[in-house]
This record gives structure tokens, C-alpha cells and sequence, in this order.
């Protein structure tokens, strides 16, 4: 009798909490023979949220300030998470060769940049940016900013030294590799982990 309410209680859940997960969708009609989809995409890049253009262009506010064709670009990155086996692995590749791309740029004083895209909300694409640039007084720091959809620009902690570090155990699970570049502040405390 258990066995027959629990099988019973399981198909009733089932189909209601099937029913509250349905979003009603008002679909244009289009008199067409090539089929119509819809994709939902989870992990989306800025581009395809809305952003348009390319992301060297003066979609990102904080390019228009500076003169990109003085900046080595290393590339943009995604974050590491919900992706498949082989995308795992060239994703965290790529994360390493950011990594000593900007170390390489930090130490050679070069200026350089790198793109970070983060997985989109409903309807937020979130992008950091991060230039290793010196400031009006030649000190080198490494300005990072982050662009909140349409929230606007919000400026990250300057970073004024980088070092490489193992990663730890209690380390966020997107740091996909056994070292991070480690950000330190003006004190040389560590205000984030790239």
C-alpha cells in the first residue's frame, strides 16, 4: 500500500511541478516552410547577450579611454564551469596561457589586456576587464573593471603587484589550475586570484 501512494504521490508531482516549470510563450506567427527554433542558452558571451560589435570595439566604456592599438591583446576567456570534458580542458589551457601572458606583460612592462566574460543571468552578461598599464606617475598596476550589462562600469580593486601561488584548499572552484595569479593591493595584501 506504501509502495502504491509513493508511485501515485511521485506521477502527481510529476505533472504539477511540470506545469509550474512551463513558461507560456506568445510565438509569432510566420507563414514560412523553414522551420522556426528557440534556443535558451545558459552560458552565453556578451556578443551573443546583446552586446553586438566585437569586444575590442567601444562596447566596453572603458576601452574609450585608451588607445587599444598600444595594448598586446591575450585573449578573451570564459569561465570554466558547465562545460564539456574536451571544452574543460581548452578552457583551462587557455586560462593558464592568461595567466603567463599577463605575468609575462607585468615583468617586461608592457602594456597588455585580457577579457573576461562570465556566464549570463537572465538578463545580465557580466564582463571584467584587465589592463597592465602604468599610471600618470609611471607606476604599473594592473586596472580592472567590471561591466554589469546594462548596469553600467563598476572599477575593481587596482592591483599593484602580481605573483604566481598554489592554489589552496579552500580555493573557488572556477581556478582551474594548481597555481593562480595572485593580486595584491598597494599593502601587499591578495584582493583577488586570477
Amino acid at each position: 500500500m506504501a509502495i502504491a501512494i509513493g508511485l501515485f504521490a511521485v506521477a502527481v508531482w510529476n505533472r504539477v511541478s511540470t506545469y509550474f516549470d512551463e513558461i507560456p510563450v506568445d510565438l509569432p506567427q510566420v507563414e514560412s516552410e523553414v522551420p522556426f527554433y528557440i534556443f535558451v542558452e545558459q552560458n552565453c558571451h556578451p556578443i551573443s547577450c546583446g552586446g553586438g560589435g566585437s569586444v575590442t570595439d567601444e562596447n566596453l566604456p572603458s576601452e574609450q579611454y585608451r588607445d587599444l592599438a598600444q595594448y598586446d591583446h591575450g585573449r578573451d576567456l570564459e569561465q570554466c564551469v558547465g562545460l564539456y570534458e574536451m571544452e574543460t580542458q581548452r578552457c583551462q589551457e587557455d586560462w593558464n596561457q592568461a595567466r603567463r601572458f599577463i605575468a609575462e606583460h607585468w615583468i617586461e612592462r608592457k602594456r597588455a589586456y585580457v577579457v573576461v566574460h562570465y556566464p549570463c543571468g537572465r538578463d545580465n552578461c557580466w564582463t571584467e576587464q584587465d589592463f597592465v598599464e602604468p599610471d600618470e606617475g609611471a607606476q604599473w598596476r594592473i586596472v580592472r573593471t567590471l561591466r554589469k550589462g546594462n548596469d553600467g562600469i563598476e572599477e575593481l580593486p587596482t592591483v599593484f603587484r602580481v605573483r604566481f601561488r598554489r592554489v589552496t584548499m579552500g580555493e573557488r572552484p572556477d581556478k582551474s589550475s594548481s597555481t593562480v595569479l595572485s593580486f595584491l593591493n598597494n599593502r601587499g595584501r591578495e584582493i583577488d586570484t586570477f
